[in-house]
């Protein structure tokens, strides 16, 4: 799982380094501190362990207002990050 603290997110679109993209749908209704959560197929997560974040977009499932912004530079390997750290037991992942 995913958390994204943006409130009333309804959908998000990652993009990669490579120019291929992630759509992201949430699987939770809207709560007050503005938690979405979203499932990961096993495809999305070996993109996500191997390439660059460069982009994300987020759709507000309340307004439908969009949000998109370049991720910075020291952020774009995070989930690259998490995967490794999870491969070396330094975290634990669920499914």
């Amino acid at each position: 799982y995913w958390r994204d603290w943006s409130s009333d997110v309804c959908s998000s679109d990652l993009l990669l380094e490579d120019g291929s993209k992630i759509t992201l749908i949430s699987w939770n209704k809207f709560n007050c501190e503005g938690n979405a959560w979203y499932n990961l197929d096993s495809e999305q997560v070996e993109q996500l362990a191997t390439k660059k974040v460069v982009k994300a977009q987020m759709k507000n499932g309340y307004s439908y207002a969009t949000y998109a912004n370049d991720v910075p530079q020291g952020y774009q390997d995070y989930f690259m990050r998490l995967a490794n750290d999870a491969k070396n037991n330094k975290v634990t992942l669920q499914k």
